[in-house]
């Protein structure tokens, strides 16, 4: 009956927590290697715009050379797949505070046809931030060898590999270490069911919607 089946559950997720409490008693957590670096990946606030393809980018650098100098590669949260990134190449236009927009003009004019749509950016009304800048750019060193993993849900959260030079965009997180090997395992470790299922525990206890950084330290 419903009233035995509740009994059960409850004895089900009783044993759960004890074994989830045994788990964190015995485990090393990510945050206490000082090798190891996590951060969101950039969030431009505008990715339609500020992220553009290989034509585009082939373009731009064809009308000024110099425009690959702002062009960074970088990985979308829709190119992150289960041990593999997908080919697409994507490119975001990477000018920093300190950058002159004008030394870049085949960047500039195109730019500048979408210039309203990027003053609305929150950023930007406030002041904080350039029209043509990033809304945030805290980020993993593009050349260090990293772990990008998704945080959109509890359900899908795994975390691949890669040694190129790149950025990611948010909502993700990246992951650094000098030591593959490390980021090796960790990747494993992430993809693992024991990890789903304790990802599937912490979504049941939570009201949160997305996986947090400290979730992942």
């Amino acid at each position: 009956n419903r009233k035995a089946d509740l009994v059960v559950i409850k004895e089900t997720v009783d044993e759960v927590k004890e074994v989830m409490e045994k788990i964190e008693a015995d485990s090393e957590y990510i945050s206490d290697f000082e090798s190891i670096d996590i951060k969101k990946g950039i969030i431009s606030g505008s990715n339609n715009i500020l992220i553009v393809n290989k034509e585009i980018r082939d373009d731009l650098i064809q009308k000024d050379p110099r425009s690959s100098e702002v062009l960074k590669p970088i990985i979308k949260v829709d190119q992150v797949k289960k041990w593999d990134i997908s080919s697409d190449e994507n490119y975001v236009i990477f000018i920093q505070k300190d950058m002159d927009l004008s030394e870049y003009p085949a960047v500039e004019e195109y730019l500048s046809q979408f210039k309203d749509v990027l003053n609305e950016r929150p950023p930007v009304v406030s002041g904080e931030k350039q029209w043509y800048e990033l809304n945030k750019t805290s980020y993993i060193d593009p050349e260090m060898p990293k772990l990008i993993f998704t945080c959109e849900s509890y359900a899908s959260l795994y975390a691949v590999f890669t040694d190129k030079f790149t950025y990611s965009s948010g909502p993700k997180y990246a992951l650094s270490c000098d030591d593959v090997r490390s980021l090796k395992i960790i990747q494993a470790l992430f993809s693992s069911n024991v990890l789903n299922f304790i990802y599937k525990i912490y979504k049941n206890n939570s009201d949160q919607k997305r996986v947090k950084d400290t979730m992942i330290k």
